[in-house]
């Protein structure tokens, strides 16, 4: 029996690598729409170096990304909402992926891969993958917004907002409106 991937269960997106990739019985990593890394599963003996140099590099290596733009994967990517297979690529240490745009609205905002060891996933790991991606859009938009509120309060508290005459004619109403965006994050 697959496990299933509950809401409740990740509160983060390293949570959720580590629960997909239980799900789907292969590493996974979790990119932002830049190629970043966000999050990782742990290692596995069938790592490729592709992997490994983008958890030892935190971004994906530059060859890599231009090797999936020409190969056409990244525009199937951008164009569906479906996982996507993507062929190896031995050029640059790329094994068989499977990957998954993670979308806010119409927005891709990162990606979700993983190792294709044996080739092939139940529809219904496929059904947890495709929630997974939703689920990934909801923290990554949680870490955006508490981040912006971080830097909101940084600003404020070094004085650079002082300036800003719309926020230092109303100080008190200003503080307390970011006090409680903050407080609901």
């Amino acid at each position: 029996m697959i496990p299933k991937i509950n809401e409740v269960d990740i509160d983060n997106l390293q949570t959720l690598v580590e629960k997909i990739s239980e799900v789907m019985d292969t590493p996974v990593t979790i990119e932002d729409a830049e190629h970043r890394l966000l999050a990782y599963s742990s290692h596995d003996p069938n790592s490729d170096p592709a992997r490994i140099a983008t958890i030892v590099g935190r971004k994906v290596p530059a060859d890599v990304v231009q090797a999936l733009y020409e190969s056409g994967a990244m525009q199937q990517l951008l164009d569906t909402w479906e996982p996507v297979h993507v062929q190896g690529m031995s050029q640059v240490g790329l094994n068989n992926r499977m990957a998954i745009a993670i979308r806010h609205y119409d927005e891709v905002i990162g990606y979700i891969w993983l190792l294709e060891n044996n080739g092939s996933f139940t529809p219904e790991q496929i059904h947890q993958l495709k929630y997974s991606a939703n689920l990934a859009a909801s923290k990554m938009i949680q870490m955006q917004k508490r981040k912006q509120s971080i830097d909101f309060f940084n600003r404020l508290l070094k004085g650079r907002l002082l300036q800003n005459k719309k926020l230092s004619s109303k100080p008190v109403k200003s503080v307390f409106k970011c006090l409680r965006i903050h407080t609901f994050l």
